[in-house]
Order: C-alpha cells, then sequence, then structure tokens
C-alpha cells in the first residue's frame, strides 16, 4: 500500500532504485494470492501490479535485465485464474517483453540461470499461458496483445521451450488475421 501510493504520487525516475525490492515483494506476495481470496483483495494487487508496471515502464533496459526476477514472478502470475491478477500480470509481462533484450543471448542465459527451480509444473514458456487467457473473454484483448508480443519476440526458449506452441498461436491469432483480411480494401 504505502509503496504503491508513494510511488504514483511522485513517480520520478530515482524512485525505481529504491522499490525495486518493495517490488519484489509486491510481486511475491500478489503470486501467493490464494484462489479463495476475496475479490477486493484481489483487485487490490491488481492495483499494486498496476503500479509495478508504471515502475518497469521507468526502468531501464540494462536495470530490467539485472532483476530477473520481475520476469519470473510475472510469468508465475499469469497462471492466476483471476482475471482481476491476470490482466495486471499481462500488461506487465507485455512491458517487460517490450523492454527486455531478448534476442541477445546473455539476456536468455540469466533468465535461465536464474529460473525458480520448484516451477510446477515445469516452465514450458509464456505461450500456454497466454493462450489460456486468450480463451477467457475477460482477459482476451490483454492475452491477445500479449500473444502477439510472444510470437514477434526473438526470445527463444525463454518464451517457448516447446515447437508444438507456434500452432497454437497461429490457430488462437487466425480469428483477428481473418478480422484484418475481411477490413483490408479489395
Amino acid at each position: 500500500g504505502e509503496v504503491v501510493g508513494t510511488y504514483r504520487m511522485m513517480r520520478p525516475g530515482e524512485v525505481v532504485g529504491t522499490c525495486s525490492e518493495e517490488a519484489l515483494q509486491v510481486l511475491q506476495s500478489a503470486a501467493a494470492v490464494s484462489p479463495d481470496a476475496g475479490h477486493e483483495a484481489a483487485r487490490q494487487w491488481g492495483q499494486c501490479l498496476a503500479t509495478l508496471r508504471l515502475m518497469v515502464d521507468d526502468m531501464s533496459s540494462a536495470r530490467l535485465t539485472l532483476t530477473p526476477q520481475l520476469f519470473w514472478a510475472g510469468a508465475a502470475l499469469l497462471h492466476s485464474a483471476r482475471a482481476t491478477l491476470f490482466l495486471p500480470a499481462a500488461h506487465l509481462m507485455d512491458t517487460l517483453i517490450a523492454k527486455l533484450d531478448l534476442a541477445d543471448p546473455c539476456t536468455q542465459d540469466l533468465l535461465f540461470a536464474t529460473l525458480p527451480n520448484d516451477w510446477s509444473p515445469a516452465y514450458q514458456g509464456l505461450k500456454p499461458l497466454v493462450l489460456r487467457g486468450v480463451a477467457d473473454a475477460r482477459t482476451h484483448a490483454a492475452a491477445l496483445a500479449l500473444a502477439l508480443r510472444v510470437v514477434a519476440s526473438p526470445g527463444g526458449l525463454v518464451l517457448d521451450t516447446t515447437p508444438r506452441h507456434t500452432p497454437l498461436c497461429v490457430a488462437a491469432l487466425l480469428p483477428r488475421l481473418a478480422a484484418m483480411l475481411d477490413r483490408a480494401p479489395s
């Protein structure tokens, strides 16, 4: 609460450095929100994640690379079945993927080196998590935007550990492609 209010009120670049540890604590707490938690608790965590996204917006790519926990915590939050957590997590991941240089082998190595050991089920990339969001009407738009970012990103195994997800992404994006073709001038 206090970090969120302070950051939204001030939002200067220098606050980012002092809030990095608090941001990680917010993510760890949000990841631990029980599916049985009330709607109000989930909504508050969603607000915290939206503020964290603002913080990530202000961070340099180099600083984000040195804080891989943000990437993994954001990815973990995509497991949430609650739209109030999935939506801000999807926006956070979209911002992280846009800012991180995932084509850089050093960035990929650092992310893989910090992959949590206790990931359950085993990490298979972001695509399966994002595709689940595409199938939900409440999270469709945010998940579709993130799916487009993931498909267009050169993140390699960080974003997709198995080749079978690429055809699934294409299938999930077909309705959008068909709509774009329908609107295209003949």
